[in-house]
């Protein structure tokens, strides 16, 4: 009897520390970035989508980003880079600023059909999540030809030969394991 009312304690402590787990996950300024998403820029027709993961770093306020992309328009509708076949998959970071509110940076090349990198792009902005599963993202497209290497982009006399602004949205993928 004495087990039987030990096991009733602790399975009752555990459905206890589930809900309030769960319920603190559930709060919108809980829910992070961390995590899988799905988004789209461009309107009406997309000229990027995305499946993007974000990972946690040092803590839960900042991490890293890996973009692969549905749908790529590697021109980015700009007839100049009409030799782009291809773009290459997104790497960056994320960091939280304010409740909800997030600033990020990714990197990425054009590439034509021969291998050879035709430009380089740097991507920041912000995203501003509404709630837990849905996300409002502002960027601006910086764009290098030649292509430059990402940590000398900021270098003095190196500037993009264009700028490209606009907003997407990203949706939460719920990962979940099916039988």
């Amino acid at each position: 009897m004495k087990t039987r009312h030990k096991l009733s304690r602790v399975l009752t402590a555990a459905v206890a520390l589930a809900v309030v787990s769960g319920a603190a996950w559930a709060s919108p300024d809980q829910c992070g970035r961390i995590g899988t998403w799905f988004g789209s820029a461009g309107s009406p027709t997309p000229i990027l989508t995305w499946f993007g993961v974000d990972t946690e770093g040092k803590n839960d306020k900042n991490g890293e980003m890996i973009l692969d992309w549905v749908f790529v328009d590697p021109t980015w509708g700009n007839p100049n880079f009409s030799l782009a076949t291809r773009l290459t998959g997104g790497r960056g970071v994320w960091e939280k600023i304010h409740k909800n509110e997030y600033k990020y940076t990714w990197y990425a090349y054009g590439i034509m059909n021969n291998g050879f990198p035709l430009y380089s792009i740097r991507v920041s902005g912000f995203v501003s999540q509404g709630d837990c599963d849905q996300a409002g993202i502002d960027y601006t497209v910086e764009f290098f030809v030649p292509p430059v290497a990402p940590q000398n982009m900021s270098m003095p006399g190196v500037t993009p030969v264009g700028v490209h602004t606009g907003t997407a949205t990203e949706t939460r993928v719920p990962l979940v394991v099916t039988p």
